[in-house]
């Protein structure tokens, strides 16, 4: 027998459909278990964090391999806070530096290192080969842009990305 009350209580809520708790359950395993698995190989491998990483190779592809703080903080979905951390390891290792911008002194520019260059030269081929073998060898090209168009609809929808 249930608890007294339990019941009502229980209507009180809108539950989802059997099929969108089933999306719902697969897509949390999804976002939650890829960037944990990333960030295990990456502590493993490179005794990095993926956010570290994802920092690095945010810099590694600006013009110049040079970023504005806040805009490697858009970059990375990253707050200005949290972001700092990351910078504060990443300067700790030598792999990035900080400095104020020449054209606006209140930007400052997030710049690899040569080191970091080399870093990001040496580890994203086993990176690649991760995000391979978890992602896209289980599905076909169509699928891959199927899965990529659907996730752009729902974060365009909830602001994570701009309407293409």
């Amino acid at each position: 027998m249930g608890r007294v009350g339990y019941s009502s209580d229980m209507d009180r809520f809108h539950w989802l459909d059997p099929h969108d708790a089933d999306l719902w359950a697969t897509l949390w395993a999804f976002v939650t278990w890829v960037p944990a698995s990333l960030d295990e190989h990456l502590k493993r491998s490179e005794q990095m964090s993926l956010i570290d990483y994802l920092a690095m190779l945010a810099i590694a592809q600006a013009k110049d391999q040079q970023i504005t703080m806040s805009q490697l903080a858009r970059t990375t979905r990253t707050s200005a806070s949290r972001l700092s951390h990351v910078m504060d390891r990443l300067e700790d290792k030598g792999l990035t530096t900080r400095t104020r911008s020449t054209e606006d002194r209140r930007s400052t520019i997030a710049s690899l290192t040569p080191e970091g260059a080399d870093f990001m030269v040496r580890a994203t081929p086993t990176m690649i080969h991760q995000l391979r073998e978890s992602i896209f060898e289980a599905v076909t090209v169509d699928e891959a842009i199927q899965l990529n168009a659907i996730m752009r609809k729902i974060l365009a929808n909830t602001h994570g990305l701009p309407r293409s």
